[in-house]
């Protein structure tokens, strides 16, 4: 126990201010580009995220910069005569801003840098997503808190646009408890 409390002090030190780990998931709505010559106007999806602020440094009392990485799985898309779009996995970072809006309430805006992994002929994709937050806090215990969180995102890739909406749940590390 000692270990841990002398590990995380020195994290906390160093910069490493309240960590959290998020787990949402939610709807994945595939919006065409006119290449894909889609008779639906969105294709629906299934997505889980797994998040964690890896820096978190307080630049007054209710804000913070931070940076996180994450990791996704995105489902195939619904079925529509016969066709379906095919599911993919995504690894992503990037900062963020994070505003205090009362003690238990916070939103979190930033932008992610993310790499689709390569899952069919065209190999590795890159893109930018925005993204945005609000969580609230539903329990306190000793080194830390649970909130309820929802998050909204919007993937800009080159061959078209999708947005994200889902709810998850996360667990802040609070470094003042330990």
């Amino acid at each position: 126990m000692i270990t841990v409390y002398v590990f995380s002090q020195a994290l906390f030190a160093a910069g490493w201010n309240d960590p959290a780990v998020t787990l949402h998931w939610g709807w994945h709505g595939s919006i065409p580009s006119e290449m894909h010559e889609e008779t639906l106007p969105v294709r629906s999806h299934g997505y889980v995220t797994l998040e964690g602020t890896v820096l978190s440094v307080h630049l007054m009392r209710s804000l913070s910069v931070q940076l996180q990485g994450l990791v996704s799985y995105t489902t195939p898309s619904l079925p529509s005569q016969g066709v379906y779009w095919v599911d993919f996995l995504t690894l992503g970072a990037g900062p963020s801003l994070l505003l205090e809006l009362s003690p238990t309430t916070d939103i979190v805006a930033g932008i992610n840098s993310v790499l689709q992994l390569p899952d069919d002929e065209r190999g590795v994709i890159t893109f930018l997503s925005p993204f945005a937050a609000i969580s609230h806090t539903l329990s306190t215990i000793k080194r830390g808190e649970i909130h309820v969180t929802i998050p909204l995102s919007v993937e800009l890739r080159s061959d078209f646009t999708a947005l994200k909406a889902g709810i998850g749940i996360t667990y802040r590390f609070r470094s003042n408890a330990l």
